[in-house]
C-alpha cells in the first residue's frame, strides 16, 4: 500500500486500522448481535417520520410490482428481471 500523502487519508487509514482490530476482536454472534441492535435503530428511526415510511413503502411496492406475461408472473422492475431465454 502506498504511503499516505495528506492528513485525511493518514487519519482514513488509521480509523480502517481500528475498525479491522475491532472488527478481529469480535466473535460471529457478537457482530450479529450488533447487526441486529443496528437494524432495529434504523427501522426505528424510519418508523419515526411518517412520511418517511410512506416514502419508503412506496418505493419498496414499486419496485416488487409484478405482471402476468404470456401466463407467467413476471417482476415490472426492468432491474428486477431476468432476461428470457
Amino acid at each position: 500500500m502506498p504511503a499516505s500523502n495528506t492528513p485525511l487519508e493518514n487519519e482514513l487509514a488509521k480509523r480502517r486500522r481500528y475498525l479491522l482490530a475491532r472488527a478481529a476482536q469480535e466473535t460471529p454472534q457478537q457482530r450479529l448481535e450488533r447487526f441486529a441492535a443496528l437494524q432495529q435503530a434504523a427501522f426505528a428511526q424510519l418508523r419515526a417520520s411518517k412520511h418517511g415510511y410512506e416514502h419508503f413503502l412506496k418505493r419498496n411496492f414499486s419496485l416488487r410490482r409484478a405482471e402476468v406475461v404470456d401466463g407467467e408472473w413476471r417482476p415490472v422492475s426492468i432491474a428486477r428481471r431476468t432476461p428470457s431465454a
